[in-house]
């Protein structure tokens, strides 16, 4: 395939594109339920295993933008199975490690991969689909996270019978594989020529371009608010007020999936004519509006309610803002940087999230916690607000 949109929807391709999705998010959840072995094996502090949790995500934190630049020039179709092919090295290499930080450079590594990908993938599937059905493909694609999290949590049931090391040889063998689909599958996307010395003047113009970064912006508020949920209502739960933590870990894994049918709902309205703006408004809104019944002494029935409708709803959110991009930026080129950006800043909302929310409540107690949700999303809503100004219809 030599072009993007050729006249039809190539529904094939972006299924494999959304599948490497969901297999990067694996890597971020994967190494999680290998930590207590990881500890003993290799006498890891504290400290050490919370950076080798979150150093991929620091990477995407620090080269999101710059990676969405780079793949302009190397090509969407190349960068997606460079990607892949650096997730599968680095997944063998964690396989061998003897130590700590031979295990945390791997995850430093994999990050390189892991961005590059996650930058790729959503630019493809931008040049896949037809504009018609640009919103349910991105709805759809938008459900790699929730998706990827629950396929790493089913793969750790293999922890046992194969090992940490082993767990990631099956892994490392997922990516290979995956890699090898890709490059029989996808060929390289062709857009209009750039100059040559155009791809990096891009990355210093993301900064100074206004629509996307407030796109960015209200992403981030999401992106803190998603951390939140999905990482500190179970120690809510199970600190504050004392329920057992493999009854509140079943449930809350189960209502966080609840992002999943909002994000193809969310694709499917869009389709339908809705404002992926308006949508992104409500997202913000009424998740932050239901997280009062979650921090509240209610049922614990009512929790769980409050957030599964908390992750529906927010599950709209990445649809609705991956369907604004080309509404704000029409020059395809700009699509794959300011995917970049997208990634980079809300990397930073995670890795800020749960701290900051921590502090917060450390400060004011737990109930008070909604009110920081809030007064984030009502700061998303102006930047969404803004951005409509620059939105094309």
């Amino acid at each position: 395939m030599r072009g993007g949109n050729s006249g039809h929807t190539d529904w094939r391709r972006i299924a494999l594109a959304y599948v490497a999705g969901v297999a990067c998010v694996i890597q971020l959840g994967l190494i999680a339920p290998m930590v207590p072995s990881l500890e003993r094996e290799f006498d890891l502090t504290l400290p050490f295993v919370a950076m080798v949790l979150s150093a991929m995500t620091a990477v995407a934190t620090i080269f999101g933008a710059v990676t969405g630049t780079l793949t302009v020039r190397w090509g969407l179709a190349r960068s997606l199975k460079a990607g892949l092919a650096v997730l599968a090295i680095t997944a063998a290499l964690g396989a061998l490690v003897e130590n700590g930080p031979a295990l945390l450079a791997t995850r430093c590594l994999a990050g390189i991969g892991y961005i590059v990908a996650m930058v790729t993938a959503p630019a493809l599937i931008a040049r896949l689909a037809q504009p018609r059905d640009q919103p349910l493909a991105f709805g759809i694609w938008s459900t790699f996270g929730p998706l990827g999290i629950a396929c790493a949590e089913a793969a750790a049931q293999f922890l046992d019978p194969l090992g940490w090391r082993g767990l990631l040889w099956a892994d490392a063998a997922m990516l290979a594989a995956l890699c090898v689909a890709v490059v029989a599958v996808i060929r390289e996307i062709e857009i209009p020529a750039a100059p040559a010395a155009a791809a990096p003047l891009a990355f210093w113009r993301l900064y100074g371009m206004r629509a996307p970064m407030l796109l960015c912006a209200a992403f981030v508020t999401f992106s803190f608010a998603f951390i939140v949920f999905a990482g500190l209502v179970p120690t809510y739960l199970t600190e504050s007020r004392g329920f057992p933590v493999a009854q509140v870990g079943r449930l809350t894994g189960l209502a966080m999936l609840a992002g999943i049918p909002g994000a193809v709902g969310a694709g499917w309205l869009m389709r339908r004519g809705r404002s992926p703006l308006r949508l992104a408004v409500v997202s913000l809104v009424v998740p932050a509006l239901l997280s009062i019944a979650i921090f509240e002494p209610t049922p614990l029935a009512v929790t769980i309610v409050a957030l599964a409708g908390a992750a529906g709803l927010g599950g709209m959110m990445p649809a609705a803002t991956y369907a604004l991009i080309p509404r704000i930026e029409p020059d395809p080129h700009l699509f794959a940087p300011i995917n970049g950006l997208l990634t980079q800043l809300a990397s930073l909302g995670v890795l800020a999230g749960s701290p900051l929310f921590a502090v917060w409540t450390d400060a004011f107690g737990w109930s008070l916690g909604p009110a920081l949700l809030i007064a984030l999303a009502l700061a998303g809503v102006a930047s969404l607000i803004a951005v409509g100004r620059h939105a094309r219809p």
